[in-house]
C-alpha cells in the first residue's frame, strides 16, 4: 500500500538484481539435514508404533485410556468435543485453507499463496497416501466398527494444519493480541481434536498419537519446503513494472504495493505511481462494478483522486494545522498506463506504534464524519500505517488514499447514506451531502484555521470533486448499486411519504401548469387559436375542474414515488378512500352535494387506476375531465416527455394532437 520508499537519499539509483544461486551453501545444506534427521526419527517412531499396533491390536494401553476418556462426564464436554470434531473435519480445513489462499491473493502476497497451494498438495498428498498405506498395513478397525483405525486423520490434519499456523504466525511477527489468540486457539484444538476422537468411538488412542506423528512428519516438510521456498526468488516473482520503462531510468528509485509501481524521483521531488493491479483484484472490481479497475482505465477515477486528496488535505490542516496529505500534482502516461504524480515526501515509512494508531484513529474519526473514505486509513485495517510517511520532525503524512480492494464496510455512520446513494460495495466513495453538511456546521471554524482564501478552495474542490466522482461513476454499470439504490428507495417508507405529501399537497397547481404548457405548446405551433385556448384555460380554471386536477395530480405524484406494482396499489386506494369519504357525508348530512364524488371518483376511475403506466391519468375518466380535448392535451404532453422522441418518431402526435389551423407563431424580435 506505501507508496514511498523506507528511506530517499537524493542520487540512489536502482542497483542490479542479486543473482540467486540454485545451489545451497554450507549453512542451507546444515539446515535441510537437521530436517531430513528430525523427519526420520518421527517417522521412525510410526512406522514402529504402526509395527506394534499390528502385534497387539487390543492392547491393555489402547483399552485403559480408550475407557478413562468414554466416561468423561464433565459439564460440556459432549457439546465442545462435538465442536471440536466438526471444526478438525476435512471440509472446514479444505474451506479454511482455500480462504487463505484466496486472502493472500487480495492481499497482493501472490507468492506466499502459490507457495502454499503447492506445499500444501504436495505434502498433503504424500501425508494422505501415508495414512492409507498404514491404515492398510495395520488393518486394525475402529472402536464403533469402522474400517481403517489407523492413524487418525484429525488428528494429522489438525497438527499438519494449525501446527503450520503457528509457525507463520512466528515467521510473520504477529502483534501480541493477534499471536495470543491464533497460538491458544491453534494449541487448543490441537490437543482437543484426539481427545474427541475418542470420544466419540471414532479411534484408539494410539491411532490418535499415530495421526499426531504423521501430521509432525508432514508438518516439518512443509517448514523445510517453506524455507526453501523463500530462499529462491526466481520461482513466482513478483512482475511489478515489467511494462514500464521508467523503473530503469537513473536517479529512479522503484517501490510499489501489490496494485501499483511506485516510482520515487529524488531529484524532480516526485512519486509516480502507475497501477497494475493483479487479475484477481480487476476481477473483483469488475464483478462489484461491471467495469475495469478504474485507475486504469477511467480518467474521471483519476481525477477524483486528485479531488479526494485535496478536500482530504484540507481537512488535516483543519483538524492538526498542518496539510498531511500528499497533494496531488499532475496526471501522466507511463507505458500506455495512466499515472498520478504526486509530491515526494521525504522520511520513513511510519511503524505500527502508538503515535500512528492515535494519528490514524483521529483521522479515521475525521473522514467518517465529514463522509470522506476511510478504508485506507482505518487502525483495523493491519496494513494502514504502511500508507504513513513519519517525517524528520516527526509528523505522519498520508502518501496514498487510493484503495486497490473493493470493500462491503462503510465508514461509521455512512451506511444509510451509502444505501440511499447506492455506492454499494465501497470503493473510495464521498458521501458529498455528508461533506457539506460537515462543512456548513463547521464553516466558521474552518474559516479561523484555514482563512477564507483556503475555505473557498475547499467548497471548489467538493464542486468539481463531485461532478468528477458523478462523471466516474456514471460511466460504469454498477448493477449492485442501482439494485440497491432502487431497493432503498421503495422501503424507505418514511422518506417516499415525505415526499409524496409534498408533491401531493402542490398536485393540483403542478397538474394545472402541467396543461396550461401544454395549451401553449398548441398555440405555437398553430395547432389551436388563441381564443380556443382561452376557452380551454378557462375550463381549467372552474371549480368543477379544478377539484378533479388536484386529484389527478396526485396519482401523477404517487406514480413518479411508488413503483410498480406499489402504485397500482395506491393509486385506487386513494380513489376509494375519497369515494368511501364522501359516501360517508352524505349518509350522515344526506346532502345532495355529496353526491358529486359519483361523477369524479367512479368505478372507472378505480378500474383505470390499476393499469400500469395509465393509471396516474385515470382521473380523465371523470365526468368532469371527460372531454375529448383534455384528454388529447394530456395524451400529446404526456408523449412528448417519452424518451428517444419515440412519440413523435411514431407518428403519435398526428394521431392526438389537432391538426394545424394556422401557421406557427413567430418568436417576437428580441429589442
Amino acid at each position: 500500500m506505501i507508496e514511498q520508499a523506507k528511506s530517499i537519499t537524493p542520487g540512489i539509483t536502482n542497483t542490479e538484481p542479486a543473482r540467486y544461486s540454485l545451489y545451497p551453501s554450507r549453512y542451507a545444506l546444515a539446515e535441510v539435514a537437521l530436517y531430513l534427521t528430525a523427519i526420520g526419527t518421527v517417522v521412525g517412531l510410526l512406522i514402529a508404533l504402526a509395527v506394534w499396533v499390528r502385534n497387539n491390536p487390543a492392547s491393555d494401553f489402547d483399552t485403559k485410556w480408550f475407557i478413562t476418556i468414554r466416561e468423561w462426564d464433565l459439564p460440556g464436554a459432549d457439546a465442545f468435543l462435538d465442536t471440536v470434531a466438526i471444526l478438525t473435519d476435512n471440509y472446514p480445513a479444505m474451506t479454511i485453507g482455500i480462504l487463505t489462499v484466496v486472502f493472500l491473493l487480495l492481499s497482493g502476497r501472490n507468492r506466499v499463496a502459490i507457495g502454499l497451494m503447492v506445499a500444501g498438495v504436495f505434502v498433503g498428498s504424500l501425508s494422505f497416501l501415508g495414512d492409507f498405506i498404514l491404515g492398510e498395513y495395520v488393518g486394525r478397525d475402529r472402536p464403533d466398527g469402522g474400517a481403517i483405525s489407523f492413524p487418525s486423520g484429525h488428528a494429522f490434519g489438525t497438527t499438519l494444519f494449525y501446527g503450520f499456523a503457528i509457525y507463520l504466525s512466528f515467521i510473520y511477527r504477529l502483534r501480541p493480541k493477534l499471536l495470543v489468540p491464533v497460538l491458544l486457539v491453534s494449541i487448543v484444538l490441537i490437543g482437543a481434536t484426539g481427545v474427541s476422537r475418542i470420544h466419540q468411538d471414532a479411534h484408539w488412542p494410539t491411532d490418535v498419537v499415530g495421526g499426531y506423528l504423521l501430521g509432525l512428519a508432514g508438518l516439518i516438510a512443509l517448514i523445510c519446503f517453506q524455507r526453501w521456498y523463500d530462499s529462491i526468488r526466481w520461482f513466482a516473482a513478483p512482475k511489478l513494472g515489467r511494462d514500464i520503462p521508467a523503473v530503469a531510468m537513473p536517479g529512479i528509485v522503484e517501490t510499489g504495493s501489490y496494485a501499483s509501481v511506485v516510482m520515487l524521483d529524488a531529484q524532480q521531488g516526485t512519486a509516480i505511481k502507475v497501477y497494475d493491479p493483479p487479475f484477481v483484484i480487476r476481477i473483483l472490481y469488475w464483478l462489484a462494478f461491471q467495469a475495469r479497475f478504474p485507475y486504469d482505465a477511467n480518467p474521471h477515477a483519476l481525477e477524483a483522486s486528485r479531488y479526494r486528496r485535496q478536500i482530504a488535505g484540507l481537512l488535516t490542516e483543519y483538524q492538526f494545522g498542518k496539510n498531511l496529505v500528499s497533494p496531488i500534482l499532475s496526471m501522466g502516461c507511463i507505458g500506455g498506463r495512466p499515472s498520478i504524480i504526486s509530491k515526494l515526501i521525504v522520511g520513513e515509512e511510519a511503524p505500527n506504534d502508538e503515535i500512528a494508531q492515535d494519528f490514524l484513529k483521529k483521522v479515521t474519526v475525521l473522514f467518517a464524519a465529514a463522509g470522506m473514505p476511510v478504508w485506507q486509513l482505518n487502525p483495523k485495517n493491519p496494513h494502514s500505517h504502511t500508507n504513513l510517511i513519519r517525517t524528520a520532525e516527526g509528523d505522519d503524512f498520508i502518501v496514498d488514499l487510493e484503495s486497490a480492494i473493493v470493500t462491503p464496510f462503510p465508514a461509521k455512520g455512512q451506511i444509510r447514506s451509502m444505501l440511499r446513494r447506492g455506492s454499494f460495495p465501497v470503493f473510495d466513495d464521498i458521501d458529498f451531502l455528508r461533506l457539506r453538511a460537515f462543512i456548513h456546521v463547521h464553516e466558521q471554524e474552518l474559516e479561523e484555521t484555514l482563512g477564507e482564501e483556503k475555505l473557498l478552495e475547499l467548497w471548489t474542490a467538493v464542486a468539481e470533486g463531485e461532478e468528477a466522482f458523478n462523471s466516474w461513476q456514471s460511466s460504469e454499470l454498477r448493477l449492485a448499486s442501482k439494485i440497491i439504490k432502487f431497493t432503498y428507495s421503495i422501503l424507505n417508507w418514511k422518506a417516499l411519504f415525505r415526499r409524496s405529501k409534498n408533491a401531493i399537497s402542490t398536485a393540483d397547481v403542478k397538474a394545472e401548469e402541467f396543461l396550461t404548457a401544454g395549451i401553449d405548446r398548441w398555440i405555437e405551433e398553430g395547432r389551436i387559436t388563441v381564443e380556443e385556448a382561452e376557452v380551454l384555460k378557462a375550463d381549467l380554471r372552474s371549480h368543477e375542474v379544478h377539484e378533479v386536477m388536484r386529484h389527478l395530480g396526485a396519482h401523477v405524484a404517487i406514480s413518479a414515488a411508488f413503483r410498480f406494482p406499489f402504485g397500482s396499489i395506491l393509486r385506487p386506494m386513494w380513489t376509494l378512500g375519497f369515494w368511501a369519504k364522501e359516501l360517508y357525508r352524505y349518509m350522515r348530512t344526506g346532502s345532495k352535494a355529496c353526491l358529486r364524488f359519483i361523477k369524479v371518483h367512479n368505478p372507472a376511475v378505480v378500474v383505470l387506476s390499476i393499469i400500469p403506466g395509465f393509471g396516474a391519468f385515470a382521473y380523465l375518466a371523470s365526468k368532469p375531465l371527460r372531454r375529448m380535448v383534455l384528454i388529447r392535451l394530456m395524451i400529446d404532453s404526456t408523449g412528448r416527455k417519452v424518451p428517444f422522441k419515440l412519440y413523435s418518431r411514431l407518428g403519435m402526435q398526428k394521431l392526438v394532437a389537432p391538426r394545424r389551423v394556422q401557421e406557427p407563431a413567430e418568436p417576437e424580435p428580441v429589442p
